[in-house]
């Protein structure tokens, strides 16, 4: 038998089958063992078949899996959005660790291109960017920087392809 174009087809186990086969004839020995009338019978079996194939229909007993997006290089998705926005706030309202090291990435990548280390040229990239944003790069040991700060760094590091003072 072939499935029409476009759908699949369900195939339940043969495990699954023939425990529901099982489940039928322990039904029907136990009722006659105590003796119930034929039409009893017929009736309980009828039971346990249509509980049986609805629980076959429904993967009953099976957990839910959401499905794992592989962490490959998704350039444009929306969960990259949504994936950066949980790294960058934490509970005591800071960025994490994560973002703050995501952070530092884009910093050194922009200061790059101006020429710049991130952390070799300390006082050139202390006036480049600015007192604040440069604080924001180079916080006090154990404390991450507030999303307000990340806010003007960034604002800051995109200044840098039109500010004239970022030609090397």
């Amino acid at each position: 038998m072939s499935a029409p174009a476009g759908k699949a087809v369900r195939v339940v186990p043969r495990a699954r089958l023939a425990g529901l086969a099982l489940a039928t004839v322990a039904v029907v020995v136990a009722m006659a063992w105590l003796r119930f009338d034929a039409a009893n019978i017929a009736l309980a079996v009828a039971g346990v078949l249509v509980v049986g194939v609805v629980l076959l229909a429904q993967d009953a007993g099976h957990a839910m899996m959401w499905p794992r997006i592989v962490d490959a290089d998704r350039g444009g998705y929306r969960h990259e959005v949504s994936q950066l926005s949980w790294a960058f706030t934490g509970k005591d309202g800071r960025i994490t660790e994560t973002g703050f090291r995501r952070l530092r990435d884009v910093a050194r990548e922009h200061l790059a291109l101006a020429g710049l280390d991130l952390d070799a040229d300390a006082d050139a990239v202390r006036e480049l960017l600015g007192a604040g944003p440069y604080a924001t790069l180079h916080p006090p040991r154990g404390q991450l920087p507030h999303p307000r700060g990340v806010d003007a760094c960034l604002a800051a590091l995109e200044r840098l392809g039109t500010d004239p003072r970022s030609t090397p």
